[in-house]
């Protein structure tokens, strides 16, 4: 039940983080995106679980933004050739895929991933205590923020 829940509160954070930014960028947003804005909060949140502590803050950027346009891809998909309609349209842009996904937002997607690692981590420690205190690899080098000693 725990884990529900804080699974349900990663989520919205994810979902409000999303609708937010892309609001902010654009000027509008749709719930469907903040969805998949929650999946991919849930999934960076889990990079940790699932490798290791251990792996570098740039390859959980990297990762992270691998997740985010993977689903943006499906998620465009399913908006494109199942509800029919075009939230967006990247076919003007260098790399794209059917003007779903494309390299600047891809790229875009790693650096909203970095800052995904940092919240959720964050969250985790502050809120459920659900880890031990976050540390970073950073060229190979270990660093552990001092925000989390001051809130001990």
């Amino acid at each position: 039940m725990k884990t529900t829940f804080r699974m349900v509160v990663m989520f919205l954070i994810g979902f409000c983080s999303y609708i937010t930014i892309e609001v902010l960028y654009r000027g509008f947003s749709y719930p469907l995106m903040g969805c998949m804005g929650g999946i991919v909060f849930i999934l960076i949140d889990q990079i940790n679980e699932i490798y290791s502590w251990d792996i570098e803050l740039l390859w959980q950027s990297v990762l992270g933004g691998i997740y985010a346009t993977a689903l943006e891809f499906v998620f465009g998909l399913v908006d494109r050739y199942v509800l029919y309609q075009h939230m967006w349209d990247y076919s003007h842009e260098f790399g794209n895929v059917l003007g779903i996904i494309c390299v600047k937002f891809s790229i875009y997607w790693c650096f909203l991933a970095l800052l995904a690692v940092f919240v959720a981590d964050f969250v985790n420690y502050c809120m459920y205590r659900h880890s031990q205190i976050p540390y970073y690899i950073i060229a190979g080098r270990k660093w552990e923020p001092g925000i989390y000693k001051i809130l001990d």
